[in-house]
């Protein structure tokens, strides 16, 4: 392994791309000249001047020595190198300077990433080290990486575990019986009633989608939307499941799919699987699919609906930190110009402004500043929300109970399933 600044993918990568232009450089160039030199010796001739003739010739001298200058300095100030030092790592650095260097040292570093996420057990530490994982280009040591990742991903979702997962601190407000006074049938007249309870059942999945959440509305139609959540791990699921059982508010005229995913392998695939499976058993309306993604979830939702952008109507990211010079973004601009769009990000990290710790993170990360720049970039401000001074872990119930427009549903779900390809 190269000790150093050589264990660095990216200085590898810029050190290859020096390589090459110096290669350009020591052909090109010498050609060049020999091409000049070339074309003065028969403009002289043909003026059958000898002055010029003798000029021409002096000239090919001169050219013919830079020629060899260029094209041997760099061989001759490798060997001076290796003659006059003793440490010769920076000449290591230049010799794995390919591509099979550049991917040991991206292998390196997701080793160490994996590693420092394993011992922090930090959602943030877990995403850069797989982001870090992707780069690796060895389909061997990448799956390698993929399943230390997947166990350290289940540590995580071991320590997110709530203590108290039953929550039950509202026994005297039942949920789901709040919401019989506004009926909704006459919202959905074109489907077909499908005589199914209304209910928020988890169910195990299979492949990547280790199990899901799916709700089926009061009087539930064909042909009605469907929307899709992409929480970070378990815990979000359940808690997610939890905020829409103790919801005062109506739930959407909508099938709501909430699944605990593993975020390696087909998981894009698998989580395809899924959708396509509910969908075609409820007739679900393939013109009104949205998608949120919470965190971690949210990281990933991007890569799926970059990947599924012909099944996508909308989206609306919450407290997500993806890059809007990102290449995921980067390479789907004008798609996310164009699609329906909304973000909801908080602006504290892991304290309060009372000094009392969040029971979230990460703990300098603040979610609204990178947002903001995302939707800025898109040229479409308007459409995030900075929610204010409120905890990474509380964000989720903050945006599902906000009903602005006092009409007793939540405002976000409303706007998603109005949304149309």
């Amino acid at each position: 392994m190269i000790l150093g600044i050589c264990d660095s993918a990216e200085i590898l990568s810029t050190m290859r791309i020096i390589k090459i232009c110096i290669q350009i450089i020591k052909i090109a160039v010498p050609i060049i000249l020999m091409i000049t030199i070339a074309m003065s010796y028969t403009k002289a001739i043909a003026s059958n001047d000898e002055n010029a003739v003798k000029k021409a010739h002096q000239s090919m001298i001169k050219k013919m020595i830079a020629a060899a200058v260029i094209f041997l300095v760099p061989t001759l100030v490798g060997i001076t190198a290796k003659l006059t030092y003793n440490n010769l790592e920076y000449m290591k650095c230049i010799a794995s300077a390919n591509p099979e260097g550049i991917d040991d040292a991206n292998y390196e570093e997701a080793k160490t990433l994996i590693s420092k996420a394993r011992k922090s057990l930090l959602e943030t530490d877990y995403v850069k080290a797989k982001v870090a994982v992707y780069k690796v280009q060895d389909t061997t040591k990448r799956n390698q990486l993929l399943r230390e990742l997947s166990e350290v991903a289940r540590l995580i979702n071991e320590k997110n575990k709530p203590t108290t997962p039953t929550t039950p601190t509202t026994p005297t407000t039942p949920t789901t019986p709040t919401t019989p006074t506004t009926p909704t049938t006459p919202t959905q007249p074109t489907g077909t009633l499908l005589g199914i309870q209304s209910s928020f059942k988890i169910y195990a999945g299979s492949g990547s989608v280790s199990k899901y959440a799916f709700y089926v509305p009061k009087n539930a139609t064909t042909n009605m939307p469907f929307i899709i959540f992409m929480p970070a791990n378990e815990y979000g699921m359940n808690e997610l499941v939890r905020i829409f059982n103790n919801t005062k508010l109506q739930l959407p005229q909508a099938f709501m799919f909430i699944p605990t995913i593993n975020f390696s392998g087909n998981w894009q695939k698998d989580l395809e699987s899924q959708i396509n499976t509910l969908t075609k058993k409820y007739s679900v309306n393939m013109n009104k699919i949205s998608i949120t993604g919470f965190s971690t979830g949210g990281w990933y939702m991007y890569y799926f609906v970059s990947s599924h952008q012909n099944m996508i109507s909308a989206i609306f990211p919450i407290s997500v930190g993806h890059n809007f010079n990102s290449k995921t973004i980067q390479d789907n601009l004008s798609f996310y110009k164009r699609i329906p769009m909304r973000g909801y990000g908080e602006s504290i990290g892991k304290y309060k402004p009372d000094g009392t710790q969040c029971g979230g993170y990460p703990a300098g990360w603040i979610a609204s500043t990178q947002m903001s720049s995302l939707f800025k970039g898109l040229g479409r401000s308007n459409d995030f929300i900075n929610v204010g001074p409120i905890c990474h872990d509380k964000i989720f119930s903050y945006v599902f109970n906000l009903d602005e427009n006092k009409d007793n549903k939540i405002d976000i779900l409303e706007w998603a399933i109005s949304q149309s390809k």
